[in-house]
């Protein structure tokens, strides 16, 4: 059940009264202001996690996932995995401001059908599939369509790269004029064929590739100029990859594979430097430092590695309560916290001791949130 659990997030895929103490913020600080993104309800969430308020919710598309930050700050983007489109959120306002289609809209079906419904729609005319696509009972059906956007990553030139996984391609969007610029093919390797997720590091694009899930084959990481689209190293990861992070300090990246149970560390040529293994199911992992911490989805627990005398596991239990199935992460402005999803059926905002990975408090969310964004001001 899990494993569904988890395939539903990776392809198809009202805050309430705070359990715990809340905790006091030096004014003269940087606020926290979180972006949760909440597949089951098409949603994205704005908590102060201070206050213990929901600021803001809005409906933004089907399946909305990975979320990212535009490099100057004002702007977030979330992957709409059900709606073939990625919305663009004002982080003032905390308003949608538009969807961008991350893929071309099929007049003909795989059969060479025409598709009535795009025609008479103008469907090649709308920013996202969820114009007509959204559930509703007089919509068109399936709800959840397209080419599942899932991994995004902002370039230095004003374009968002977006992986559609189903197509099997990484388009980037101009973010002037909101057209596809660009389209990288990603080759299949064996069972692995289509592209998740993406991160940049100067002139390279790291793209992973895995398997349709639920599968135990082997994933792959590479590397691609972004400038020529050569593709320069790759390497096998897996099986499951999961997350896929950067540290451009230190010029590694580290992925979790969700099925060995490990986390990998490699250069930006992909020499594997380091393997983990850690708890069971690594989900998402934040990279502080020498530090590494993993969300161990499996086992409902929250892993630190650093050295001997530091690493541990920790499970997710305050006051006699389990939390389930843990996600993502982020960290407080005052670096003193960790924002952490858990992402069962009931759905909870925790917050940790970053030291010690104890919890401090729990928010009750809807279910099944999946990504965490702290904007930091």
């Amino acid at each position: 059940m899990l494993l569904l659990r988890v395939f539903y997030f990776f392809i198809v895929i009202g805050f309430v009264t705070a359990c715990g103490k809340g905790e006091s913020v030096n004014p003269s600080q940087e606020q926290d202001t979180l972006f949760i993104s909440l597949p089951a309800k098409d949603s994205l969430i704005v908590i102060n996690p201070e206050q213990g308020l929901e600021v803001a919710r809005l409906k933004l598309g089907k399946l909305p996932h990975n979320i990212r930050q535009s490099s100057d700050g004002r702007k977030i983007y979330v992957a709409l995995v059900g709606s073939q489109a990625i919305a663009e959120i004002d982080v003032d306002t905390k308003t949608l401001i538009r969807t961008l289609l991350t893929a071309a809209v099929p007049m003909v079906d795989e059969n060479g059908l025409v598709i009535d419904g795009h025609i008479s729609q103008n469907a090649e005319a709308h920013a996202t599939c969820f114009d007509c696509h959204n559930g509703k009972a007089e919509a068109a059906r399936p709800a959840i369509v397209g080419t599942r956007p899932f991994g995004i990553a902002l370039t230095n030139d004003n374009q968002i790269a977006v992986a559609n996984s189903l197509d099997a391609t990484v388009n980037f969007i101009d973010l002037e004029s909101g057209v596809i610029a660009r389209t990288l093919e990603v080759d299949a390797s064996g069972d692995a064929h289509e592209p998740t997720e993406l991160a940049i590091m100067g002139d390279k694009l790291y793209v992973t590739v895995r398997p349709t899930l639920p599968s135990y084959s082997a994933s792959e990481l590479r590397v691609y100029d972004l400038k020529t689209y050569e593709l320069l190293h790759k390497a096998e990861v897996g099986p499951a990859v999961s997350d896929l992070q950067v540290d451009s300090v230190n010029n590694v990246l580290y992925v979790s594979n969700f099925e060995s149970n490990t986390v990998e560390k490699f250069s930006s040529d992909l020499q594997l430097l380091k393997s983990l293994t850690v708890g069971n199911g690594p989900f998402g992992v934040d990279i502080d430092g020498e530090n590494i911490r993993v969300a161990n989805y499996y086992n409902n627990s929250i892993s630190n590695y650093l050295d001997a005398e530091h690493n541990f596991t920790r499970d997710l239990i305050m006051d006699g309560q389990s939390f389930s199935n843990p996600t993502h992460m982020t960290r407080s402005s005052d670096e003193e916290r960790i924002f952490l999803i858990s992402g069962g059926t009931k759905g909870f905002l925790l917050t940790l001791n970053k030291n010690n990975m104890a919890i401090t408090n729990s928010k009750e969310i809807d279910e099944l949130p999946f990504d965490i964004l702290n904007i930091r001001k």
